[in-house]
């Protein structure tokens, strides 16, 4: 074997190896990357018949169908995203501190909020995703109430024919674009 094919089988066997080497991702990995992404297609296949969402801050229950057409409709109309804090527990259920992010934290600026997200799996696919509060929710709350309501008395004000709900049903991100007026007029 002359050393051009040493060489040739050096970097083959190292190409293996490094992709070998890279962890797996895991299906909790894909749904929360999914969600943030607004995939309902990905999410739709991903999810269990059964699926349910849980909020147990607020003793909320959606099962799939709502799940996909409101929540993740919702989540993409604020540009709700969550950001992974750390893992707390790799094994079943997973268990992940995350942070909430979207246009209502980046332009109201409410008071920093953990959440806890538990996921469930039955087979190669997630059962459940519930979402529990940690300490200082009740600081959060009412901190987001009153500049929520600040902002909708701003808005009645400067845009009298809106209203959030109307913003909600816009398709062209015109929440996000009074949030961000509102944030740059305080």
């Amino acid at each position: 074997m002359n050393r051009y094919s040493i060489a040739i089988c050096f970097l083959l066997s190292l190409a293996g190896s490094i992709s070998f080497g890279q962890p797996k991702v895991t299906i909790h990995e894909k749904f929360m990357r999914f969600l943030n992404n607004y995939s309902i297609d990905s999410l739709t296949a991903i999810t269990t018949n059964d699926f349910q969402l849980i909020e147990r801050y607020v003793g909320h229950t959606f099962d799939k169908e709502a799940f996909l057409d409101s929540f993740v409709v919702y989540s993409k109309v604020i540009h709700g995203k969550f950001k992974t804090i750390k893992n707390i527990s790799n094994t079943e259920p997973v268990k992940i501190l995350v942070e909430d992010q979207g246009d209502y934290a980046t332009y109201l600026k409410p008071k920093l909020l953990t959440w806890v997200i538990t996921i469930n799996t039955k087979g190669n696919q997630i059962q459940s995703m519930i979402a529990d509060t940690t300490k200082g929710y009740k600081l959060y709350l009412d901190d987001f109430i009153k500049k929520h309501d600040s902002f909708l008395k701003w808005l009645q004000k400067n845009y009298p024919q809106e209203n959030e709900e109307s913003l909600f049903n816009n398709k062209t991100d015109l929440l996000s674009r009074r949030l961000r007026e509102y944030s740059n007029n305080r």
